[in-house]
């Protein structure tokens, strides 16, 4: 009789998932509320200016992100998990606590932002994809739950080692985190459940579903070849969702990338 496999590392990936958006938050949006006042005060520059430093890296994340979306069909996410994990570390909260001026902080943000998408976004989404296809709403609802936990658990920390050993040690603490993170992931993830012999969502395909996603393989091979990149960038239609969601995502981390100046400036201490 052959002894049914364990689906306990699906479930861990639940876990994981969550904690790349933990990571994501505490680094790219609730953490500017203590990165930006701290390395502006350590060296003596303007805060408003280191802020809007976070603009360049915001930019050219939109490029790592295509970037980073091809290394996954390339490499897999398990490869692009880690290594961009390790390369925000290292050069993105690693340096950051080297450098003393805007053009630098600029530098280090562009790697801080840019590299969400290897570890976070786009490989995380795939990740949950493989393995809970049937379930992927739900899942990416408690996954995505690590954005608000990052405020109370990494963010915390990060504010007290900034309040009890500065700058320089906290961001070095977070590029720690960051690369063990990173060497973790390459450990802890497998692309696909097939590739340790069990099945998507621990549930072996019907026939019906066997059919479905041959059709699916195949039309989305089809929609390939139709809609090359540079076709979707010829169509309005595909500009329209690019940039409808580009807003939702600008005022979402802009609001919470801001919200501890805002009350400091309106007299909460």
């Amino acid at each position: 009789m052959e002894r049914k496999k364990s689906f306990a590392l699906g479930y861990s990936l639940v876990l994981h998932s969550l904690l790349t958006y933990l990571i994501y938050g505490a680094t790219a949006v609730t953490g500017l509320n203590i990165i930006v006042p701290a390395f502006s005060k350590m060296n003596g520059l303007d805060q408003n200016a280191v802020l809007a430093a976070n603009t360049i890296g915001s930019f050219i994340s939109a490029f790592a992100c295509l970037a980073l979306g091809k290394l996954i069909l390339v490499k897999g996410i398990r490869f692009t998990t880690a290594i961009s994990a390790i390369a925000g570390g290292i050069l993105g909260f690693g340096l950051l606590g080297l450098v003393h001026s805007i053009a630098g902080y600029a530098v280090c943000t562009i790697f801080i932002q840019g590299m969400i998408y290897g570890y976070s976004w786009t490989a995380t989404n795939a990740l949950i994809t493989n393995w809970w296809p049937r379930k992927k709403g739900v899942i990416m609802g408690i996954t995505t739950s690590g954005i608000m936990l990052a405020s109370l658990t990494l963010f915390q920390l990060m504010n007290v080692i900034n309040a009890k050993f500065g700058f320089r040690k906290m961001a070095w603490t977070v590029a720690g985190i960051m690369i063990l993170f990173g060497i973790i992931s390459w450990l802890w993830v497998r692309d696909r459940p097939e590739e340790v012999g069990l099945h998507p969502d621990n549930m072996p395909l019907t026939e019906e579903e066997k059919k479905q996603a041959y059709f699916k393989a195949q039309s989305a091979k089809a929609a390939q070849a139709k809609w090359p990149l540079k076709e979707v960038l010829r169509n309005k239609h595909a500009w329209l969702l690019m940039v409808s969601f580009g807003i939702l995502i600008m005022f979402a981390s802009g609001v919470g990338s801001t919200t501890v100046p805002f009350a400091l400036e309106t007299g909460y201490t």
